[in-house]
């Protein structure tokens, strides 16, 4: 936490000017994050509803989330800030950048000495190698990146057995892994599990 922490606050250009000062949030980064642009009458009501049966008004993205806020969220100029639009748009024209579509990793290659030194990736139904000159960086969010270093060799060692998976360093990768805490918009009650699968987002009939 401590040494991803800065790199968190240096991409994020946070628009609200009372969390200028908060150890927690940057301004100037790439990201833009901020409360909506518009308040409703109700949104207002629940905070302060919160506030009187004692709880904080607290900034959820700071050192403690309980309590009530409005929401903050990537956004910039009333639409999403994705990771698209903030970090790969402004350099998508470099020589030195190639971004591979449709590629999935599945796992990280090691050396003897345990370094990190290619990926392993599947494109088009082939799979295929790619190496490093520097350095390997593993952003897959929180749930591909455990699952990557998993299935690399690396998390607990009684777990990786289960599958067959050669233990490289017995770490505990996944414990305690949350994702989101809570989820708004439509639900749906499923009588069969449903898997997300890299074809059915590649073969989706477009109008």
């Amino acid at each position: 936490y401590d040494s991803v922490l800065p790199y968190f606050i240096k991409s994020e250009d946070n628009r609200n000017p009372y969390m200028a000062r908060s150890p927690y949030h940057g301004v100037g980064g790439y990201l833009t994050v901020q409360e909506a642009p518009w308040r409703t009458p109700l949104s207002v009501a629940f905070v302060k509803a919160g506030m009187e049966m004692g709880y904080e008004n607290r900034d959820i993205n700071g050192a403690e989330q309980t309590g009530f806020m409005l929401l903050q969220a990537t956004m910039r100029r009333g639409s999403r800030c994705s990771t698209s639009k903030a970090f790969l748009r402004p350099v998508r024209l470099r020589k030195n950048l190639d971004v591979a579509m449709h590629a999935q990793v599945t796992r990280i290659i090691f050396d003897k000495n345990n370094r990190a030194y290619g990926v392993e990736f599947v494109r088009n139904n082939k799979r295929q190698l790619a190496f490093a000159k520097k350095e390997i960086i593993l952003s897959a969010g929180a749930l591909n990146t455990p699952q990557i270093l998993m299935l690399s060799g690396v998390g607990p060692a009684d777990h990786l057995a289960e599958f067959g998976i050669p233990v490289l360093s017995d770490l505990p990768v996944g414990d305690n892994m949350q994702d989101h805490v809570g989820l708004g918009g439509l639900t749906f009650v499923i009588d069969e599990p449903v898997s997300v699968k890299t074809s059915r987002f590649t073969t989706v009939p477009v109008a």
